[in-house]
């Protein structure tokens, strides 16, 4: 299926406009004095080494024939296999839990969206390995005797860092909130739990220029959060465009009901497989009915009304109904049978089925944990708060519908965790009847 979708979308950049930057910068990363000021996306001034070896099987494909845009989809799907290749070997064991759980893990990845992010040439595929990596490592480290397997963890963390500050933080945060609480249920903490910990904090001190700022900055988003009372920023991105510019002349047609309707319209001939699917099928008289439909006089009140439903209020730290109500807007728009404000969110909301059955199964799970029904590891409990930790941040942080979605697939990544790490906990018994 990634295949097909290579093929599908090659030349096409309609469902992420801001991987023309990410091409961009490959295709200038190994010039001598290159520099990431004026990119989004990668910004920090430590990242251009890391990048420079992250993006080296991308240059192999690159050399050998690939084109530049093609060899960065490679990478990310082979990015996204190592990761799914290390989920599986989480999920260890023969019981039928393990095998049911690691077909689940499997099918996770047919969700369409997923397929889509891990196809483009986007960071979520290097978010689910560092993510993936930081755990698997973490299991390693505490059944291990020896400081130096620690080293992957420390190289795992390091890349979640460069490559996402602000899941960094929430996963360090998830991990010393779970030694506490194995400090209060165990009454002890491992000398390994400890190494877990120091091994995470390692990146702090190996790039000072990112984490410096990060504390100063922490001090600023606390004051934003709590004082001031206002949704912080977080690390600039390049969103979903939503629609128009500030001012328009009243006679200009202006393009609403999402961005990605009118790219893809306007980017078919680019590819000679989507061109002839789109004359064989009647898909291009649709595309142009739908995106001539969607273009509006500069001074209609639709541009205004289109725009604020594209985007969503976020939630205010003192104010928990207005957190509560961000966070299920996270969780549940796009809503299937209704209008969404956009062509593609209305496709994309049907695929709402698949994430239900995923909140099911997340609430099942925190709910065995605190049964004790699974073992309180520090795997399972970092994860879990990993998973709550992000929900809570972009209620706090995300306002639009299209860049919400995509940054969904992280909290997906954390729970396919949480099904790989949990464990039965063969101690609980329930009292068995006479």
């Amino acid at each position: 299926m990634h295949g097909c979708l290579l093929i599908a979308l090659e030349g096409i950049t309609a469902f992420a406009p801001d991987e023309g930057t990410y091409k961009a910068i490959f295709r200038n990363l190994y010039n001598s004095g290159f520099s990431l000021d004026g990119y989004a996306g990668w910004t920090s001034p430590g990242s251009i080494n890391f990048l420079r070896v992250l993006y080296m099987p991308a240059k192999v494909f690159n050399f050998i024939g690939f084109s530049e845009a093609l060899s960065l989809r490679l990478l990310s799907i082979l990015t996204t296999y190592i990761a799914l290749l290390l989920l599986l070997k989480m999920n260890k064991g023969q019981s039928q839990t393990t095998k049911w759980n690691g077909r689940f893990i499997s099918l996770a990845f047919f969700i369409p969206t997923i397929l889509l992010w891990t196809t483009l040439s986007l960071r979520e595929s290097f978010i689910l390995l560092f993510l993936v990596s930081i755990f698997y490592f973490i299991e390693e480290t505490l059944n291990s005797r020896r400081m130096i397997n620690s080293l992957p963890l420390i190289l795992a963390s390091a890349g979640l860092f460069l490559t996402k500050t602000y899941l960094y933080v929430v996963l360090l945060i998830g991990v010393i909130a779970a030694c506490f609480v194995q400090l209060i249920l165990q009454k002890r903490i491992s000398s390994n739990s400890w190494l877990v910990v120091a091994s995470l904090i390692v990146p702090l001190a190996l790039f000072p220029s990112m984490s410096i700022p990060m504390f100063y900055g922490s001090g600023e988003t606390i004051q934003t959060l709590i004082v001031e009372n206002r949704p912080p920023v977080l690390a600039p991105e390049v969103p979903n465009p939503v629609s128009t510019p500030v001012s328009t002349p009243v006679s200009t047609l202006v393009s609403i009901r999402g961005q990605t309707l009118h790219d893809l319209n306007s980017q078919i001939d680019q590819n000679a497989f989507l061109r002839w699917v789109a004359d064989q099928s009647g898909l291009r008289e649709f595309l142009e009915a739908k995106s001539k439909m969607a273009r509006v006089p500069g001074d209609s009140i639709e541009i205004s009304e289109n725009r604020t439903q594209l985007q969503k209020e976020p939630g205010l730290i003192r104010n928990p109904l207005s957190t509560a109500k961000a966070a299920i807007n996270f969780l549940f728009i796009p809503a299937p049978f209704v209008d969404n404000g956009s062509f593609f969110l209305n496709i994309q909301s049907y695929e709402s089925f698949f994430w239900y059955v995923i909140y099911f199964f997340f609430l099942f799970l925190i709910i065995r944990l605190l049964q004790g029904r699974y073992s309180v590891t520090l795997s399972s409990v970092a994860s879990t708060f990993f998973c709550l930790g992000f929900i809570l941040l972009s209620a706090l942080s995300e306002i639009n519908d299209g860049t919400a979605i995509r940054h969904r697939s992280v909290l997906l990544f954390g729970f396919l965790v949480m099904v790989a790490v949990f464990r039965e906990n063969h101690a609980h018994t329930r009292p068995v009847k006479a």
